[in-house]
């Protein structure tokens, strides 16, 4: 494979080209004739994200940041620290409805902006230490992959795939500031937020058929580009999942049992993302920062 299209698979991919977009998601327009996505992946994300962590009403900014933490620890494996919690409940106090009537809030070419800045970032940063760590993830069932030894790497849990070694050419690629790869990160970015704004608001319509996004939309929307977590599904549904998948193993001859397991994240039971380096403590906090620029928030 030219080492060009490698690149751009590999920030495709970094950019959560999703299960749901290559089998379930139609992308469309909310109000258009085609939905963005059926009615068994609404059912879903209402499961999901839409039960166990709604976007908070002022009077409850801190109680559903909580519940944000607690949605992303169980399902990615690590939890919110205390200052971003904090930072976030401020902002979305801040840019509430009432507070400064929406004005302070993003539109999705906001969004856009912030989020290829923040992934701008991130690269250009990178350590060797760093891409060899993340050259070690990006599985599907990872206790089915060690055993096999494969050394393909799935950027997302539905693909695309590369090797290991063009992997790392890719990440260095974008390190280096590559025209064309950072391009192609831009318009991914892009059209990654559009789809999932657009399947968020049609699932959930009360929380996100808006035209302007608060902080904790967009630190969701961030999470779910970072994680590969597709936000669909309860605590429950999540459990039976990996109990499933485990009982496959079983089968197999493979023995990993999931009891105390999370599904997405770097130790992920269904697929390995390094969300601990795509989505550190410090990338959060500094993601927050670019929102509240945007506007002069504090």
């Amino acid at each position: 494979m030219p080492r060009i299209l490698t690149a751009k698979l590999f920030v495709i991919g970094l950019l959560v080209a999703t299960l749901s977009l290559v089998i379930i998601l139609k992308v469309g327009r909310v109000q258009g004739q085609s939905p963005p996505c059926t009615s068994d992946w609404v059912t879903r994300v209402q499961h999901g994200i839409g039960s166990e962590a709604p976007c908070p009403n002022l009077a409850d900014i801190p109680a559903g940041v909580s519940n944000l933490s607690f949605f992303i620890q169980y399902r990615s494996g690590f939890a919110l620290s205390s200052t971003v919690q904090q930072r976030l409940a401020q902002l979305e106090q801040e840019a509430a409805p009432g507070n400064c009537n929406a004005q302070c809030q993003l539109t999705r070419q906001d969004i856009n902006n912030i989020l290829y800045a923040e992934f701008q970032s991130l690269t250009s940063t990178l350590t060797d230490a760093q891409i060899n760590t993340m050259s070690q993830t990006f599985h599907v069932v990872p206790a089915w992959v060690q055993p096999n030894g494969s050394s393909v790497l799935a950027l997302d849990s539905s693909g695309p795939q590369v090797s290991q070694t063009d992997f790392t050419y890719g990440l260095q690629q974008l390190r280096s500031g590559n025209s064309s790869a950072l391009a192609a990160a831009a318009a991914q970015t892009s059209s990654q937020v559009n789809t999932i704004c657009n399947v968020l608001a049609y699932a959930l319509p009360a929380d996100w058929n808006v035209t302007t996004y608060s902080p904790y939309r967009v630190f969701v929307i961030a999470y779910y580009l970072a994680s590969g977590d597709k936000l669909t599904d309860s605590y429950t549904e999540c459990h039976t999942h990996m109990m499933g998948i485990q009982n496959w193993l079983s089968s197999q001859g493979i023995n990993a049992p999931c009891n105390g397991s999370v599904l997405w994240g770097d130790a992920g039971y269904v697929y390995t993302r390094p969300t601990s380096i795509l989505f550190s403590d410090a990338l959060q906090s500094d993601l927050l920062n670019r929102y509240a620029a945007v506007h002069g928030l504090q």
